[in-house]
């Protein structure tokens, strides 16, 4: 779904500077494996993994007197904030054209992650990838 909705807001500026050179050299479908392969992984280990779990982590400390207290609802705070600020980074990565996807996507992959782990965030993602790619390329 991801990535046909991607295709979809994406497709007229599939050759545009913007967009890196990795991806407009495109050619075959090994190519685009590879570059979905590599993203899924790459992304998901830095944004996932890295970022949303520190994210995660700190603000847990930080208001886990909170929830000490009896105040029930700071518990999603950390899990709520973790997902926007990851998700927003991981949009700002993407770019001027693909910021409002991705931060979708960061959202939907971030849900993935916390409630199936990194291996299913990194197959979601690449799947997106791989569908976006050869929709827009071939």
């Amino acid at each position: 779904m991801i990535g046909a909705t991607y295709h979809h807001l994406l497709f007229q500026y599939r050759f545009s500077p913007r967009v890196p050179v990795r991806i407009r050299a495109i050619q075959t479908h090994y190519d685009s494996f590879i570059v979905s392969l590599r993203a899924g992984i790459t992304e998901e280990l830095v944004f996932r993994f890295l970022l949303m779990t520190a994210f995660f982590y700190i603000l847990k400390r930080v208001f886990f007197p909170l929830v000490a207290q009896g105040f029930n609802a700071a518990r999603w705070i950390p899990f709520l904030f973790s997902l926007l600020l990851s998700s927003l980074l991981f949009g700002f990565v993407h770019g001027a054209y693909g910021f409002m996807i991705a931060f979708l996507a960061g959202l939907i992959l971030g849900i993935v992650y916390f409630r199936a782990g990194l291996e299913s965030a990194i197959l979601a993602h690449f799947v997106a990838d791989l569908v976006f790619f050869n929709m827009t390329y071939f």
